[in-house]
C-alpha cells in the first residue's frame, strides 16, 4: 500500500520502487495506520533523495524476535557526522524540509516498542530500518 501511495512522488523521474519480501511475515500488534505513516515518510524521503532513474528498495522480513522493514535509496546520503542528528526535531538536510518527519517516525516506532535506525550504504545512499518486536514487552 505504501509503495502505491508513494508513486505519485515518482512522477516522470523514472524512479523504480522495488518491493522485496524475505520469507513469511508474521502478524504484528500495532496500529497499521501509524506504521503506514512511518513507512510512507521513509519512502518519500528515499524517493526525494534519489536521482532520476534510480531505484528505491522497500524490503521486509522477520527473525525470531522482530519484523524488520528497510527502505534503501541510492541518493547522496547523509554526512557521517549528521547521522546522529537525523531524529532530532528541526534538523534537516533538505532545502525546504521541516525536520519533523524523521523525529515523528522515530517516536511512533518507539511507541510500538520498536526502534528506527539509519545507516549509510556501502555504495551510495542511505538505509532506514524499522524493527518491531513480535511480542510486546509486558504482554
Amino acid at each position: 500500500n505504501v509503495a502505491v501511495l508513494a508513486e505519485h512522488r515518482v512522477g516522470r523521474r523514472g524512479i523504480t520502487i522495488e518491493r522485496r519480501i524475505q520469507g513469511k511475515i508474521p502478524s504484528l500488534h500495532c496500529d497499521p495506520e501509524q506504521l503506514e505513516q512511518v513507512l510512507l515518510n521513509l519512502l518519500i524521503n528515499a524517493v526525494e533523495a534519489s536521482q532520476d532513474g534510480g531505484t528505491v528498495v522497500l524490503e521486509a522480513g522477520a527473525d525470531r524476535r522482530n519484523v524488520w522493514i528497510r527502505v534503501r535509496d541510492e541518493g547522496s546520503g547523509v554526512a557521517p557526522g549528521d547521522i546522529d542528528k537525523l531524529f532530532d526535531p528541526f534538523f534537516t538536510t533538505k532545502e525546504n524540509g521541516t525536520g519533523l518527519g524523521l523525529p515523528v517516525a522515530h517516536q511512533i516506532v518507539g511507541q510500538m516498542h520498536g526502534w528506527l535506525d539509519a545507516s549509510r550504504n556501502s555504495g551510495k545512499g542511505m538505509t532506514f530500518s524499522v524493527h518491531l518486536p513480535l511480542q510486546r514487552k509486558g504482554v
